[in-house]
């Protein structure tokens, strides 16, 4: 980087991930607002130099000293040292893809370890950056252990009201006539927690008077009578009792009180504060951000009016949209209501499990689209109604599987305050408020969430495909036609609220499209819009690359202004789906004295339409509410999600969340571990041969804007088996020749123990998002900044986060097993269960 631009280091690193953003120069004068105009156009132009596409291959084998691997990106190979490669991904994950930024950052580590090599002939790969010897892949040895993770929950972590400060001083613990000797682990005003050698059993509730020998020399403490403490919690670790105390109420002492607080005011910096729960919350958030925004479901939160249950709210993020504008029709009506029904709601939640699957398809017919939906309850009364609807509805491009499950929740899960408590300063109170009152009344009908989860892929279509299709049967689908005729329940979207820098809105609108490049047409529909960019979804592939100059044609929104032309616009392509299918636009203009034709029409469109036209941000005014729906929704997470660390150049299961508690993978995930606190992914990784590091080649192949991918996975459990490899046997189903062996994998699986099925979404993680763990960062800092610095590395070492869903009963209804079938291998699930 040049010498004008290093003042401007940190803000580049800001922007690097929005460069190939439609508003990207907005989003530049926001973020550098207090910057004069010409450092601005400074700015963007070093910018979009670095983000122009790279095919250099980096190649650090002739530099002295620097242990290299072979390391594949994009089809290019380059070698490169551990920490290069770690320099060089977390580079991609800033900006997306390769690119001259990435090149150069890379390039300029080279250069400082030549530098340091020059200075210091004797550095070898022990002590340089980029002579670590430490590369291996995934280790060979199939050790159980190393499946073995820690269990996260999101909405799991303590706030306190007060300081406490790891303190050690001896105590005296009087439980009735008994005297039990102990010492102090951590202390605040209003509780202690202490250690104790003893045969006592502490039980909740337990009425203690604690005397604190340790202080009474220095401070004059009364030394007949005691403090009077209340047992709350207990546990043994190895001979030791753990007990934590809190003040009981109806026995005061202010003099006490006070002495606590100047001590513990006076001695926090030399004793140090107890951060145990606020690193806690760090972990527990940067997992939360890793997964909510990648994955692909759609929450939807459910009111209950009168004992009547309807969807009011949808939560969406950047994976999930597509599957939320599958149900928009041709009047741009989100028609998630028509699907789940009152009816299906109350049937889903009454059901054992609390879940359903959902099959649907639409078709288009004189300029509308009609959809049609049904529940595997509701099909499986009459055989031939299902074959019908399997047989007809599988070969259209639109036919969908839902997996939907169901849950309760609390309005209350809406406020998520900080582990500090408000002492800590101005600013940790103000991010403590509860919910405003307003927010509070829109969500207190709240009642249920509900997940869908898109399910679909091209093999198990083929199942569904071969099923038998009569004719005569074909005029029974009316019964599960959505009634075009009625009154849609409105749902509000709201997106997951993490870093965004976009200064524009977006909006959802579906519109024909005819893009231009290279003299080519090519036909396609917008997805959504603002004044300065569009998304747009093409019928065929788009070859052209980022940057790329394309005209952009509106031939039905002509059809509302004369005045305005819209066609031959010219646009800037700034994304390109994985696909090829998908671009995101920004508007393109040789100056900006000459206003762009688009920007002034969306502009007044969006002015004119906001009630009609849906925003992906909040849009009806009631701030914190995108928010408060991501809290609840992470107070009641139904799949399992799982964490891929990088390790110099290997990767490996790092964490999991913890299921919850009506899960079906419960069972198979916790075999082996110690639950709640650790789980085992074993399941992930299990399979034969190469099959056993799918998902880590999977991660390798894609980079962090792209869509997750999702895989299936076939599971034979047997706990009982003599050898411990044989108790969790995996499979993908490309593994199998066909259908008939699939089948009997199954059938092999019940006669054993137990077969599970899963969905299993892949997705690499971008950078951490910073902003939402400063504060508490910043608080730890303070006092352990070596834990800081650990937590933040942990972050940055993620490289992949995904879901885990339990499709078992939809695998067995595909392959023909009876409703029979499913209840016995359920039955299995459950022995197991009683048998633990």
């Amino acid at each position: 980087m040049s010498r004008e631009l290093e003042p401007f280091k940190d803000i580049i690193e800001q922007l690097k991930p929005v460069v190939y953003e439609p508003d990207f120069n907005q989003i530049v004068d926001e973020t550098a607002k207090g910057l004069p105009r010409p450092h601005k156009h400074i700015l963007k132009l070093e910018l979009k130099r670095q983000a122009r596409p790279c095919k250099v291959a980096i190649d650090m084998r002739k530099i002295s000293g620097a242990e290299c691997q072979p390391f594949e990106n994009e089809k290019i190979i380059h070698y490169l040292s551990a920490s290069a490669q770690d320099v060089f991904e977390r580079q991609i994950r800033a900006f997306g893809q390769y690119c001259v930024g990435v090149y150069e950052a890379v390039m300029d580590d080279v250069e400082r370890f030549q530098k340091n090599s020059i200075a210091d002939p004797a550095t070898n790969g022990e002590s340089n950056p980029f002579g670590e010897t430490d590369y291996y892949e995934e280790e060979e040895e199939d050790s159980p252990d190393k499946y073995l993770v820690p269990a996260f929950q999101f909405s799991n972590s303590a706030h306190r009201s007060e300081e406490r400060m790891n303190f050690a001083v001896r105590v005296e613990l009087h439980a009735g006539p008994k005297v039990i000797k102990a010492s102090t682990v951590d202390m605040s005003v209003s509780g202690v927690k202490v250690k104790a050698v003893t045969e006592h059993e502490f039980t909740t509730g337990e009425q203690l008077a604690v005397f604190f020998r340790g202080l009474e020399v220095e401070f004059a403490l009364d030394r007949k009578n005691g403090i009077r403490y209340q047992v709350v919690k207990t546990e043994k670790i190895d001979h030791e009792h753990h007990i934590a105390l809190k003040r009981d109420i109806r026995s005061p002492d202010v003099q006490f009180d006070e002495f606590l607080r100047r001590f513990i005011q006076g001695n926090k910096r030399r004793y140090k504060v107890n951060i145990d729960n606020t690193l806690h919350a760090i972990r527990s958030k940067s997992f939360e951000q890793y997964y909510v925004p990648y994955f692909c479901s759609i929450p939807v939160f459910v009111e209950n009016h009168g004992n009547k249950l309807q969807c009011r709210f949808v939560l969406t993020n950047d994976n999930n949209k597509d599957n939320v504008f599958y149900w928009v029709d041709d009047s741009n009506q989100i028609l998630i209501s028509q699907a789940l029904t009152p009816k299906r709601l109350k049937a889903i939640y009454e059901s054992p499990l609390k879940e359903a699957y959902l099959y649907s398809f639409n078709h288009y017919e004189s300029g509308q689209v009609f959809f049609y939906s049904a529940t595997h309850t509701e099909l499986r009364q009459k055989k031939a109604l299902q074959d019908v609807f399997f047989a007809f509805g599988s070969k259209k491009a639109s036919w969908r599987v839902f997996k939907v499950q169901m849950t309760h929740m609390n309005p209350e899960q809406c406020y998520r305050p900080l582990s500090l408590p408000d002492s800590v300063g101005e600013s940790v109170k103000e991010q403590n408020s509860p919910p405003a009152p307003r927010l509070m009344s829109a969500l207190n009908k709240l009642s249920h969430v509900v997940l869908i989860t898109n399910i679909t892929d091209s093999m198990s279509n083929q199942a569904y495909q071969r099923r038998q299709l009569v004719d005569k049967h074909l005029p029974a689908l009316k019964n599960f036609a959505h009634d075009k005729n009625e009154t849609i329940e409105p749902v509000a979207l709201y997106r997951f609220k993490y870093q965004n820098l976009r200064a524009e809105s977006r909006y959802q609108l579906r519109s024909k499209v005819v893009v231009t490049f290279n003299e080519r047409e090519l036909e396609g529909v917008t997805e959504d819009v603002s004044p300065s960019g569009l998304s747009i979804e093409l019928k065929q592939t788009f070859e052209g690359v980022n940057f790329s100059i394309v005209d952009v044609a509106f031939p039905e929104l002509q059809r509302m202004t004369r005045q305005i032309p819209l066609k031959e616009l010219p646009y800037e392509v700034r994304n390109i789906s994985k696909d090829k299918t998908i671009i995101n636009l920004k508007i393109h203009q040789e100056s900006e004295q000459i206003p762009h034709p688009g920007q002034i029409f969306f502009t007044e469109l969006l002015k004119n339409n906001k009630n009609k036209l849906k925003s992906d941000t909040e849009h009806e005014g009631i701030p914190g509410m995108g928010e408060a729906l991501r809290n609840i929704y992470c107070s009641n997470i139904l799949n399992i999600g799982y964490y891929i660390i990088k390790d110099g150049a290997a990767m490996m299961p790092h964490a999991m969340t913890a299921p919850s508690s009506h899960s079906r993978l419960k069972n198979l995930f916790s075999f082996g571990a110690e639950p709640p606190d650790t789980l085992n992914s074993r399941a992930l990784f299990a399979a034969s041969g190469d099959y056993s590091r799918r998902i880590y080649d999977l991660l390798k192949e894609l980079n962090p804007k792209a869509p997750p991918v999702m895989e299936e996975i076939f599971v034979a459990f047997e706990p009982d088996a003599i050898k411990e490899e044989d108790t969790i046997r995996t499979q993908f189903p490309d593994q199998f020749k066909d259908d008939h062996a699939r089948r009997a994998f199954i059938v092999e699986a019940m006669s054993v123990g137990v077969f599970y099925a899963m969905k299993v979404f892949v997705s690499r993680t971008g950078r951490p998002d910073q902003d939402i763990l400063r504060t508490e960062l910043g608080y730890v800092s303070v006092y352990a900044a070596h834990k800081a610095k650990e937590v933040e590395e942990e972050l940055w070492n993620i490289c992949g986060a995904g879901d885990i869903v339990d499709i078992t009963d939809e695998v067995m209804r595909r392959y023909g097993f009876t409703d029979q079938h499913i209840q016995q291998n359920q039955a299995l699930d459950k022995n197991i269960l009683l048998a633990e």
